[in-house]
């Protein structure tokens, strides 16, 4: 399993394959890559992960949301955004390292028309508020090859980039250093959030 990074071409196109479940073996599939981005989500203690980041070209996001509860959308599509749009420091396990943040605008809230892993024949409307919309959004963002950074002021994208670039050339030389949350040790202890 590899995890793809800022400027790869796996996370920068501007459209994945929708998910069309025809048999049994398709579901397998699936469920095993919803294993493989469980697992990265609960290792490296992020609270959402798209498909495109571990190298699988489809629409599919795993959030954890508030409470904690899983919840795996095939094929989001936000239909409404609405109410207050609010910067917060976002990061992404794709931008490393760990603790590079910058604010980022999001809605407080939306309506995502998507069907879930348990039942992928059957689309719903789901409505997401607060924090759980920001996940939300941040996820979606990446079915676009849109990073959180390509919402960020000018100065804010630049000093992010810069972070990443000096991570990238330290994680080359050395081939130390998986990206992972702000303490360095795998799971981020700041009250920011470090999405996927």
């Amino acid at each position: 399993m590899k995890l793809f990074f800022y400027g790869s071409e796996m996370v920068s196109q501007s459209e994945y394959p929708e998910i069309e479940i025809v048999n049994s073996e398709e579901m397998k599939y699936l469920c095993k890559v919803e294993e493989c981005m469980l697992a990265v989500i609960n290792q490296y203690g992020i609270t959402g992960l798209s498909a495109p980041q571990l190298g699988f070209p489809m629409q599919m996001i795993v959030v954890r949301l508030a409470g904690g509860k899983k919840l795996t959308l095939l094929n989001p599509k936000i239909e409404r955004m609405y109410g207050a749009e609010t910067d917060y420091p976002e990061g992404c396990i794709s931008c490393p390292p760990g603790g590079n943040y910058c604010p980022t605008a999001r809605m407080q809230f939306i309506n995502v028309v998507a069907s879930t892993i348990e039942e992928p024949d059957r689309v719903r409307d789901w409505q997401f508020t607060s924090g759980d919309a920001r996940k939300v959004q941040h996820e979606v963002d990446h079915l676009k090859g849109t990073f959180f950074l390509d919402r960020a002021s000018v100065v804010d994208k630049a000093k992010v980039l810069e972070q990443f670039h000096q991570w990238k050339r330290t994680f080359k030389q050395d081939g130390t250093g998986f990206p992972c949350g702000g303490n360095g040790h795998g799971r981020s202890t700041s009250t920011q959030a470090q999405h996927s």
